[in-house]
């Protein structure tokens, strides 16, 4: 009786031994099971950003389909002629590229119509090279007498061909000392 009595209490405590065992082992598989979920989860979410990517993508690509090819070449003289001006200490300026003001067309007619003695056009429009582009670009601001000087040495001494093709300086009460200036510029870019 003494060795069923100690087979019994050896069994017990195994099946004791197994069944905390076994509590442990669950316990571990319901935790890699909760991060197998989460895994899971993530993964779901990193697909919905992918996707939401892939539709970002594609609608900048239609965007830039919208976009003809070489027109940054107008915002390129844009951004350099906006900069010299704040250089100059320019502040109110306004620029017009086209046809966008309403006097900007008939400046560039008459520019275009203007001839000297000798019958040419003032600045006529070179044949161009390949790859050469002329940028046409009306520009009004406010500016002291020396600030304007500043402002014409300025773009005359850059890289980028400029030719100013009409200047237009009045003196208003209103904005004095500062004078309104209106003038055209002609630019190149390559």
């Amino acid at each position: 009786m003494i060795i069923f009595g100690g087979i019994f209490i050896g069994l017990c405590s195994l099946l004791i031994f197994f069944i905390i065992e076994n509590s442990k082992l669950k316990a571990e598989k319901d935790e890699k099971t909760k991060l197998i979920q989460e895994a899971v989860n993530i993964d779901k979410e990193v697909e919905k950003i992918r996707d939401e990517i892939d539709k970002l993508n594609l609608e900048k690509n239609n965007v830039d389909k919208m976009i003809p090819e070489n027109e940054t070449g107008p915002f390129i003289v844009i951004k350099e002629a906006t900069y010299l001006s704040r250089q100059s200490g320019i502040r109110k300026v306004e620029i017009d590229y086209g046809a966008k003001d309403q006097n900007l067309p008939a400046v560039l007619a008459q520019l275009m119509s203007r001839e000297e003695d000798t019958g040419t056009l003032l600045t006529p429009i070179p044949a161009l090279v390949e790859g050469v582009k002329q940028f046409i670009i009306g520009m009004n601001f406010e500016a002291t007498f020396a600030q304007s000087l500043d402002f014409f040495e300025a773009v005359l001494s850059l890289e980028r061909i400029f030719i100013i093709e009409s200047i237009k300086i009045e003196r208003v009460k209103e904005i004095f000392p500062n004078q309104r200036v209106t003038l055209v510029l002609t630019a190149y870019t390559f």
